[in-house]
């Protein structure tokens, strides 16, 4: 059931994970997505990553760039029917305040 948050707007969030090496046999990590809007659970992916990272700051960075293009995929979904606005804001990577400061840094 769609209902906004509490200031009245849609929100999609959305989170990323990776397990480094998962499968011994194959040393693939494997990278899980949760999209979630207004608190309920519309996408869970869990997926074998192609390539086999190197250490576990790679697989995270795979599974952010998948995690990226489900991102605008869905953005743009939602906003074909309507659910969210155009684009009036940037897709936000992360809402962490230090890496925020540390992005802006000159």
């Amino acid at each position: 059931m769609y209902s906004p948050d509490t200031y009245g707007k849609a929100e999609i969030l959305e989170y990323v994970d990776a397990n480094y090496g998962s499968d011994q046999q194959i040393w693939k990590s494997t990278t899980g997505i949760l999209f979630t809007f207004n608190d309920a659970s519309i996408i869970w992916i869990s997926k074998r990553q192609t390539c086999i990272a190197l250490s576990s700051t790679e697989s995270e960075y795979i599974a952010l760039a998948l995690g990226g293009k489900e991102s605008v995929w869905i953005a743009r979904l939602y906003s074909e029917i309507t659910l969210l606005p155009e684009f009036d804001e940037p897709i936000c990577l992360s809402k962490c305040n230090a890496t925020r400061k540390e992005s802006r840094a000159p």
